[in-house]
């Protein structure tokens, strides 16, 4: 029991979440993985919507749309939850990022 999952490159100090911007850079930007959430979502799929919408946040944190899918995936996500923890930070996800949200004037 412990922190590593097996796979080498999780060994590493440097996160997967730094390579979020050359991975967009790749992609076309921001918008596009943006895009690809919204598709997610309107397919119920709430967890690769917020991954998606991460990956978009980790370049451009101030990105109202990927802001809102994140908002709504949480939220989803928060409908199909039973477990005490999973809600507690589910809700203090959308607490976070409805305060984002708000303070993009959203």
């Amino acid at each position: 029991m412990g922190w590593f999952d097996g796979n080498p490159a999780t060994m590493y100090s440097i996160p997967p979440a730094d390579v979020y911007p050359d991975l967009l850079e790749l992609a076309g930007g921001a918008e596009v993985v943006v895009t690809l959430a919204q598709r997610y979502l309107a397919a119920d799929d709430a967890i690769r919507a917020l991954h998606a919408a991460d990956i978009a946040l980790k370049a451009d944190p101030d990105n109202v749309a990927a802001l809102a899918v994140r908002l709504s995936a949480l939220q989803l996500q928060l409908r199909s939850s039973a477990n005490s923890n999973e809600t507690g930070w589910l809700q203090f996800g959308i607490t976070e990022t409805q305060g984002r949200l708000d303070a993009a004037g959203q």
